[in-house]
């Protein structure tokens, strides 16, 4: 996983270079942090340009505290999941506004919790049983691909987002596969954006 973080002042062109750079190194995940930037604009522009020319996942990472209307926002810029970052695990966050909005709107399996520690594995299971896919250094990929199994999440967004480092190189299989989850959630996000549009036409009328 690669993580930027654009500042306020942040070029488009300059962002897209260091990305450039970066990916270079084999990576197909990115995360991006838009909490000093706020100019929408600027940040729908520059996802919809990384789409444009990098095959990468793109995540946005969020605080576990953030609003309904931020994760709203960040999902028109085109994403294809979403990070909340968090120090230690309150499973009541499951249940708040922000983190049910974004299992609505991403795909299955594409809305991530990071915690730098979690108690017990069981809080792993309570994390997916609602929904969310843990990020935690003393977890094991396979062990949460069995949980995300068993609740009938799509385990491929964390294979391919590569938290977890598995030692293994993508084959021609794994790059159309992840091909077709980026497709999957770019047309969600059409299809989202155009239900949104028409009952905003219909509520005008």
């Amino acid at each position: 996983m690669l993580l930027i973080k654009p500042d306020k002042n942040f070029m488009v062109d300059q962002v897209l270079a260091e990305v450039a750079t970066k990916a270079a190194l084999g990576k197909s995940c990115l995360v991006i942090d838009f909490s000093e930037s706020k100019d929408t604009r600027k940040n729908f522009s520059l996802v919809q340009k990384l789409k444009s020319t990098t095959d990468l996942i793109l995540l946005a990472q969020v605080p576990s505290l953030s609003d309904r209307q931020q994760v709203e926002e960040i999902f028109k810029y085109g994403v294809h999941g979403i990070v909340f970052t968090g120090d230690a695990l309150d499973l009541q966050m499951l249940e708040r506004e922000n983190v049910v909005s974004a299992k609505k709107l991403f795909c299955p399996g594409a809305v991530f919790l990071e915690i730098k520690k979690l108690a017990s594995f069981k809080e792993a299971r309570e994390v997916v049983k609602a929904g969310v896919v843990p990020l935690c250094a003393g977890l094991k990929e396979s062990e949460i691909e069995a949980l995300l199994a068993t609740c009938g999440l799509e385990s491929r967004w964390l294979r391919y987002a590569g938290y977890y480092p598995a030692g293994r190189k993508m084959g021609l299989t794994d790059r159309l596969i992840r091909k077709y989850l980026l497709e999957l959630a770019n047309f969600k996000h059409t299809l989202r954006v155009k239900q949104v549009e028409e009952s905003y036409r219909s509520s005008s009328l």
